[in-house]
């Protein structure tokens, strides 16, 4: 009897902790990409890299390593607006790293979002085709939570701007809709 009850009680704690731990993971996600995009948006970028200096450090605390690749993506999106692609690349290649054992689905669609930016930047229209798709892919795989439509706004906008550049203007068009859903 005492060991029915014991393994329950592990049962409850071992599950509560999940939980819980998913629960910080989420509000984690949330603060620091709504505060990342205000900061980027606002071309705050002293705070912003202050900002994911600081969530690297918590994530570290927490032992969430999909945090820290979070952070690697916001920062390497600021260096492609700098122009900086070389620290890009190799802030891509420290998330894509974390991200190859991710399960989280969200995350990587962020990924490949960003990256197909870079690659637009780098005038590879095909890869950012690509990397876009992908996006797509992750996206409609996640859960839907608080951030799937930021993300989803972004994949569309960006697939929008690409055929623009292909000079597809009624696809464009198509995909501007999606985003203003």
């Amino acid at each position: 009897m005492m060991r029915i009850f014991l393994s329950v009680l592990l049962f409850v704690l071992v599950s509560c902790h999940s939980h819980s731990k998913k629960e910080a993971e989420k509000k984690f996600d949330v603060a620091l990409l709504k505060q990342n995009e205000k900061f980027r948006i606002a071309g705050a970028y002293d705070s912003l890299i202050n900002l994911n200096k600081r969530y690297y450090k918590k994530a570290n605390e927490m032992n969430y390593a999909d945090g820290k690749a979070l952070c690697y993506i916001n920062l390497a999106e600021l260096n492609i607006s700098l122009e900086n692609f070389q620290k890009s690349q190799i802030l891509f290649d420290n998330a894509k790293e974390i991200l190859d054992d991710s399960e989280d689905n969200l995350h990587k669609a962020r990924f490949y979002n960003v990256y197909g930016r870079f690659n637009v930047e780098l005038r590879r229209l095909d890869k950012a085709f690509q990397y876009n798709n992908e996006a797509m892919s992750f996206i409609k795989k996640s859960e839907n939570y608080e951030l799937k439509n930021d993300i989803l706004f972004s994949i569309y906008l960006r697939q929008a701007i690409y055929l623009m550049q292909k000079k597809e203007y009624e696809k464009a068009l198509e995909y501007f809709h999606k985003a203003k859903k």
